[in-house]
């Protein structure tokens, strides 16, 4: 159980971040459709990056995954 914390505690503050936001674009949506719910949060989640690309040159495919996982962990559960 100690090992799980500290691996959870090891992860960077900006990916648990974009989990979060991610899990809340998913969240209000679902209240509609839960399958665009995901799409939005997918499409929310490269458009971020491709802002980040073109304002300061840095694109994170590992940014895209941490702010998806979550929603896709819920979307999956609720089908």
């Amino acid at each position: 159980m100690v090992s799980i914390f500290n691996k959870l505690s090891s992860i960077p503050k900006d990916k648990l971040l974009h989990s979060f936001y991610g899990t809340l674009v998913y969240a209000i949506i679902a209240l509609a459709d839960v399958t665009l719910a995901f799409g939005v949060t997918v499409l929310v989640a490269i458009s971020k990056e491709v802002y980040d690309f073109k304002v300061n040159g840095e694109f994170s495919l590992m940014d895209i995954v941490a702010t998806i996982v979550l929603a896709l962990v819920l979307w999956v559960g609720s089908i």
